[in-house]
């Protein structure tokens, strides 16, 4: 197997040209017979050299990506070629080689390269913060029905309370890179009491874990929160205020597919990831013929932030570099409910609410990747990728049923479904109190 077909392997996974084909062999990255290019070899191969057969036709990576992430890895690999070619470490006859494999590969079929180069880019890796930052989201309106049902003229001195939810989604896709499925499950456990006649105060704390999924990428985020809450009963007035701080920890399996030689790799990559969520919010409540209506505003901080990891498992593992992400929101919204008694002891509440959130600041969510097998100080292969942008603006509707069982025990569920410039999300959410 000659050495330049070995390198060119280099020259797609890596992004690193045929000048680092030492650096593999040095490191037994490439076994000395492989046969992943035999397919290549056999439609270019010559029983000798002629100086002065004329060079074969420009191939550029860049004009067969059909994605914008693709095309930043494209990038890369052309100006690696172009090093290689221009390198005194290859022959000429070895040079003239590495141009008749590029012919070989403007020959596939349209479109086939480029979705190679787009498994290159790891494009998922841009998804990860809008992924965990949209669960989130399910999370705090979950903390926020829990902080409502609050009602100081009820004389009750302390409360606590279990959530349980589920929900499912998905990420768009975005210049020609694959949207993002997720679920994701948790449980929140809260507990609150009386300070005075006005004020409430509590404490929260929760595990939540989600499931990611997209072609030729899978992943996991595990999720530990902490936080506190207050509301400010007084009269119609409604003042409700909480800051939660979530641990993320994350792993990742993608595959990258060389169809076209029958050669896959299967990349890993491990993260941690921290979030901070602060959140004020203000209602009015209106009471007429026993229905109540709360139309209230609110504002928000969030912020997220991933630590830089590197992917093991093959040539085109990638380092990618941290991620930071963070946005003030506004919300406008309508709550209607009514209490039902419907025996001893027992009352119904149905509810409905709707709200349009606005998030202010840069919403795209950008990623810098380097390759992780290049060491050379005089070659970068360094590029940016761009996932799924965060909402701007978000609307969700949340129905539910509480049903008071006696004094001190109450049961809830709420189905909440909302939609917004790149996401669509539902979930469910099931929650128990007990008053002391």
């Amino acid at each position: 197997m000659p050495l330049i077909q070995k390198q060119l392997v280099l020259a797609i996974t890596l992004a690193l040209g045929a000048t680092c084909a030492q650096y593999a062999q040095a490191r037994d990255d490439m076994e000395p017979d492989s046969e992943w290019f035999e397919q290549i070899a056999k439609h270019h191969q010559k029983t000798h050299f002629d100086p002065a057969t004329p060079t074969p036709e420009d191939f550029y990576f860049i004009d067969r990506a059909n994605s914008r992430n693709g095309l930043s890895v494209a990038r890369v690999l052309d100006s690696a070629v172009d090093a290689a070619l221009a390198s005194e470490e290859l022959s000429d006859w070895e040079k003239y080689q590495l141009e008749n494999y590029g012919l070989y590969l403007s020959s596939l079929e349209p479109g086939r390269l480029g979705t190679l180069l787009e498994q290159l880019a790891g494009s998922q890796n841009a998804n990860l913060g809008t992924a965990t930052q949209n669960s989130m989201k399910r999370l705090h309106a979950s903390l926020l029905t829990a902080i409502r049902q609050l009602d100081n003229h009820t004389g009750e001195d302390g409360r606590v309370w279990l959530q349980g939810l589920a929900s499912s989604g998905a990420l768009d896709a975005q210049h020609g890179s694959a949207g993002l499925k997720q679920s994701s499950q948790g449980l929140l456990l809260g507990a609150d009491g009386a300070i005075d006649d006005a004020w409430r105060v509590g404490v929260v704390g929760g595990k939540s874990g989600s499931d990611l999924s997209a072609r030729h990428f899978n992943g996991e985020v595990d999720s530990w929160h902490l936080g506190a809450y207050a509301v400010r009963q007084d009269g119609p007035w409604a003042l409700r205020l909480g800051a939660l701080y979530s641990s993320h920890s994350g792993q990742n399996t993608r595959s990258v597919d060389f169809d076209f030689i029958d050669y896959r790799e299967r990349l890993t990559g491990k993260y941690k990831a921290q979030s901070q969520n602060a959140f004020a919010e203000l209602g009015h409540r209106f009471v007429t013929d026993g229905l109540h209506a709360e139309p209230f505003a609110g504002i928000g901080f969030q912020r997220y932030h991933r630590d830089r990891f590197s992917e093991k498992g093959g040539h085109s593992a990638l380092n990618v570099g941290t991620q930071t992400q963070q946005n003030l929101s506004s919300t406008f919204g309508l709550r209607l409910s009514r209490d039902i008694a419907v025996a001893d002891r027992i009352t119904l509440k149905p509810h409905l609410s709707a709200h349009w959130k606005h998030l202010y600041g840069d919403t795209n969510s950008r990623v810098r990747q380097s390759f992780a097998r290049e060491t050379r100080e005089d070659f970068n292969s360094a590029f940016s990728i761009g996932g799924t942008s965060l909402d701007r603006d978000n609307l969700a509707l949340r129905t539910g049923l509480d049903m008071r069982l006696s004094e001190h025990q109450t049961l809830s569920i709420a189905y909440t479904a909302e939609v917004g410039d790149n996401s669509r999300n539902h979930g469910l959410m099931g929650q128990w109190q007990s008053a002391f």
